[in-house]
C-alpha cells in the first residue's frame, strides 16, 4: 500500500491536473474510448452559450449598468431597486448560461477528452430545499475539495461542527473576493459578505427546519439570490470598477 511521500509521483500528478476534479486521488475511473459526437454536441453547446452571454452583457446589461451609475451617484434608493429589477431577467440568464457552459458543456467536455468517468460535476441544485443543499449540489468539485481539505480535517481535529463550517464557508469567501479581485481590480467584499452570509442563514434554516416548507426556502433562494441579490452586486460591482 502506497504512503505519502511515495503518493506524489509526476505521472499521477500531471494525470490529476488534467482532469476535469479538484481532489487529487492515485486512481480515477476512466472511460475506454472518446465519443466523437458528444465532444462536438458539448463543443457546440459551449460556443452557443459564450455568444449568448456576449449579447446578454452588451445589449441588455450593460445598458442598464450605464443608466444606474447617476442613481447611484444621487443615492436613488427606488431607481436603484427599479434598476436590480431590471437586471434581474438578463442576470438570471447569465447566471444559467454561465452554469451550463462550465459545469455541463466544458466540464463534460473535458471528461470526455481525458476519458475521466465520473461527471457528477453537480446536481439538481435548482430544486434545493435550504441553501446547505444548493451548496452541496451546485459545484460538485469545490464542494469536494473544500469538505475533503477544510471540513473534514477540522472536524477530525474535534472541531465544533458550527465552527467547522464557518472556517469552510470563509474559506470559499476569501477566494471568492480574491477572485473578484482580479476581475473588478478592487477590494469591495462584496463577494466575501455574499458568501460568508450563508452561514447564518444555513444555520437559521436548520432551526425552522420542518416548521418553514422547502418549497418556500427554494423560492426565497430565487428571489434572494437570483432576482434581487445577485444583480444588484453586478450594479455594485460595475459602479464601483
Amino acid at each position: 500500500m502506497l504512503k505519502y511521500p511515495s503518493t506524489l509521483e509526476v505521472k499521477r500528478f500531471l494525470r490529476y491536473m488534467c482532469a476535469p476534479t479538484c481532489c487529487y486521488q492515485l486512481l480515477y475511473p476512466t472511460t475506454t474510448h472518446i465519443r466523437k459526437s458528444f465532444l462536438l454536441k458539448r463543443f457546440l453547446e459551449f460556443l452557443f452559450c459564450n455568444i449568448f452571454t456576449v449579447y446578454l452583457v452588451y445589449q441588455h446589461m450593460y445598458p442598464i449598468a450605464i443608466d444606474s451609475i447617476a442613481h447611484f451617484k444621487k443615492k436613488d434608493y427606488m431607481k436603484i431597486l427599479g434598476d436590480t429589477l431590471h437586471m434581474s431577467v438578463p442576470a438570471a440568464y447569465l447566471w444559467l448560461m454561465f452554469f451550463y457552459s462550465c459545469f455541463h458543456s466544458y466540464m463534460n467536455f473535458w471528461g470526455e477528452l481525458t476519458y475521466f468517468a465520473d461527471r457528477r460535476f453537480y446536481h439538481d441544485w435548482w430544486n434545493a430545499g435550504d441553501l446547505s443543499e444548493y451548496w452541496r449540489k451546485w459545484n460538485f468539485p469545490i464542494h469536494s475539495f473544500l469538505m475533503r481539505h477544510v471540513y473534514y480535517p477540522l472536524r477530525r481535529r474535534n472541531t465544533h461542527k458550527a465552527l467547522s463550517l464557518f472556517l469552510t464557508f470563509f474559506t470559499s469567501a476569501v477566494a471568492h473576493e480574491y477572485i473578484m479581485i482580479g476581475i473588478i481590480r478592487d477590494v469591495n467584499f462584496i463577494a466575501f459578505t455574499i458568501m460568508i452570509i450563508n452561514v447564518p442563514i444555513m444555520v437559521m434554516q436548520h432551526k425552522l427546519k420542518g416548521i418553514v416548507n422547502p418549497n418556500m426556502n427554494n423560492l426565497l433562494f430565487w428571489l434572494g439570490y437570483l432576482i434581487l441579490g445577485q444583480p444588484f452586486g453586478i450594479l455594485f460591482c460595475y459602479n464601483q470598477f
